[in-house]
């Protein structure tokens, strides 16, 4: 079944690649639907912007307008720390005034271990690139966050 469902989603992706190129999808959304096997049909409706956002929301869990697609070519280690707290602060369960780079997800922060991927799901989604769950597990601390990402993107001090 999964190998059907690869196959016609390679049929289907020069439509797709040919919609994204006209403004009707945004690129990453098509891209993460093909990388995700999502099947996409063809909107009915004119209002491309809405049409934009609704996607987005179905693909990503939210507006991606506000966010990176991609790595700047210029990211140095101040921009990493600046996500990785910006992540942090916009997570609901995180108090802000007891943020900081030392702070302790469970210990200092009082979140479970649930919530400790809710995080780790959202760095993976604003860096643009997946975590395994064996080098998550030592993601403790936000400045190990903020290490590891400098690590994997090759931003050096």
């Amino acid at each position: 079944m999964a190998v059907l469902l690869r196959q016609s989603l390679r049929a289907v992706q020069p439509t797709i690649n040919a919609i994204a190129l006209r403004g009707m999808l945004p690129k990453a959304a098509t891209t993460a639907a093909l990388h995700s096997q999502l099947p996409i049909e063809r909107p009915q409706q004119r209002n491309f912007s809405v049409l934009s956002r609704s996607y987005e929301k179905a693909v990503f869990g939210c507006s991606v307008t506000s966010r990176y697609i991609c790595t700047p070519a210029s990211l140095t280690q101040e921009d990493v720390k600046e996500r990785v707290l910006k992540i942090c602060r916009d997570f609901d369960k995180i108090e802000a005034n007891k943020l900081t780079l030392d702070s302790h997800f469970l210990k200092d922060l009082g979140l479970d271990s649930l919530d400790h991927v809710e995080v780790i799901m959202a760095m993976e989604d604003e860096f643009g690139f997946e975590i395994p769950d064996g080098d998550a597990d030592r993601l403790l601390h936000v400045k190990d966050i903020v290490t590891y990402v400098c690590d994997k993107e090759d931003v050096f001090a």
